[in-house]
């Protein structure tokens, strides 16, 4: 268990950097573009990532055959996958990326694009279809340094690539280049990662021997890939359809006024993925040993710790969200995202805690539940988010998201308790009351805070916000954790503990 705590630290401890890069690097980015151009700068993106379902599930199923085998120290079968997975990767990504391009004239008549910005969008995306085959051969090599649970690794290369994304984007607006060269900037970025990847699956699996592909170890992975394909397929849809439906029945320009304080909420799940990422390989693992207790005990304390932190930090947004997008980025966005802000950011504690059990599913080979879940969600949401966002515009695509996590998170919660032998009733106990109840308690930190805040200048707010949030959030979850969990999530105290025992 405090080898799972120490490799979630490391997840929080790099995406937090990014976050904080992200805090500063945003409000830069998008006044030198424009609403109109960083509205499509996010959303080619999103159809970047969106048209990597190409790869059928092989990536979950990638890390699970792998973390399977390895604990079997099976390693030829270990070979087997990694090489059936990557020659796989390199031809679904050449298929990914002609598709991406085919679809390009149908996605630019779709959205409300700018005419002077459609022949750098039509550039655009061209390079990030090329982009998203060395994308692919990114996650397949990360994947082995996943299933061998040495999240240093990965921690350090994604730190130093998101870092890089960052800056280089920044030096390139600076520049005077454009879209197209932030978007170049950014694949050149992702060949260096590939390298880097390729050069540290070599150090921590010496015996992969040459390429080669097994027609059998591709079908295994490909039947427990094709329930996750569909979660694939049909999740990013559920993720981003709203914001494209904002692009085609508002404006280009109101992309940006709903990604902004969207970016900002959704960061929170960082905390829900980096603890998501290492608990795979970890469930996987202990499912294979027929541990059923330890996978209980692990179920419930990663529910808690993600809920304690993200329950704490979406109060601060959920009260402070005027100020804070004022402070941030202008006026503008204070006055248009507030509401946005304030809807996301219940409906980010919703998603964090639905993050666990989806994992869980996974992990104990029942991807199928997933799957009918997101066709189910995806039947009610795209509807409901038309009617909402018709109706109330940026405040109905929020609404329209929110709905559609809560729903995920009861259908994921109830399944995963009956499969984990946990009650839904036991869960609540073990797993949310002391959070809530600690977040009640420490309200008046907020309150207070809250009466202070008034006329401050930017910088004024932004530190009192961040002051605020801190010491909420750690009142909350000193409140939330009991000893043992404060023990596993304390790697060196854990040191100490084991070389001082007699």
């Amino acid at each position: 268990m405090s080898r799972i705590a120490r490799n979630s630290l490391y997840q929080l401890l790099s995406q937090g950097a990014l976050l904080a890069t992200a805090v500063f690097t945003t409000p830069y980015i998008v006044h030198k573009l424009g609403p109109d151009l960083y509205g499509l700068l996010v959303l080619i993106g999103i159809t970047t990532n969106y048209f990597g379902v190409v790869e059928l599930g092989l990536g979950q199923a990638t890390i699970k055959f792998m973390a399977d085998s390895y604990s079997r120290r099976d390693w030829p079968e270990f070979r087997r996958v990694f090489w059936t997975s990557s020659v796989s990767y390199l031809v679904l990504g050449g298929i990914g990326a002609g598709a991406m391009l085919s679809c390009t004239p149908l996605l630019l008549h779709f959205l409300k694009i700018p005419s002077y910005a459609r022949g750098d969008a039509i550039r655009a995306f061209i390079i990030s279809a090329a982009g998203l085959i060395v994308s692919l051969q990114v996650g397949v090599t990360s994947s082995v340094v996943r299933a061998l649970e040495r999240f240093e690794f990965l921690s350090s290369i994604g730190l130093a690539t998101g870092l890089s994304q960052a800056l280089l984007t920044v030096l390139l607006l600076y520049l005077k280049f454009s879209l197209v060269g932030v978007i170049a900037g950014g694949a050149a970025l992702q060949l260096g990662a590939l390298i880097a990847y390729s050069f540290l699956v070599r150090l921590l699996a010496p015996g992969l021997g040459k390429p080669a592909w097994n027609g059998k170890t591709f079908g295994g992975l490909a039947g427990f890939g094709a329930y996750v394909s569909v979660s694939q397929i049909i999740g990013p849809l559920l993720v981003h359809l709203e914001k494209f439906m904002v692009g085609s029945l508002l404006t280009m320009a109101l992309v940006t006024y709903y990604t902004v304080p969207y970016g900002l909420v959704y960061s929170l799940s960082v905390i829900p993925t980096s603890v998501a990422i290492v608990i795979f390989p970890a469930f996987t693992r202990l499912y294979a040993e027929g541990n059923k207790e330890r996978a209980r005990e692990l179920y419930t304390r990663a529910t808690k710790f993600v809920f304690g932190c993200v329950l704490s930090l979406a109060v601060v947004l959920c009260v402070f969200a005027r100020q804070i997008l004022t402070a941030w980025i202008g006026a503008d966005f204070g006055t248009r995202g507030t509401q946005v802000m304030q809807i996301l950011a219940f409906a980010v504690v919703v998603n964090a805690v639905a993050s666990i059990p989806f994992q869980f599913l996974q992990a104990i080979h029942r991807p199928d539940l997933t799957a009918k879940f997101h066709v189910l969600e995806l039947m009610i949401h795209v509807p409901l988010c038309f009617g909402l966002i018709t109706t109330f515009g940026l405040a109905g695509a929020a609404l329209g998201w929110a709905a559609r996590v809560t729903l995920d998170m009861v259908l994921l919660v109830r399944w995963a308790a009956e499969h984990v032998g946990l009650g839904v009733g036991d869960l609540f106990r073990h797993s949310f009351r002391a959070s809530m109840i600690g977040a009640g308690v420490a309200a008046p930190v907020v309150i207070a805070s809250r009466l202070a805040i008034h006329n401050s200048g930017r910088i004024a707010t932004l530190v009192s916000v961040g002051i605020t949030g801190a010491l909420y959030s750690i009142a909350v979850m000193a409140l939330t954790l009991d000893a043992e969990d404060k023990f596993y999530l304390t790697p060196f105290l854990s040191r100490l503990r084991h070389s001082s025992a007699p």
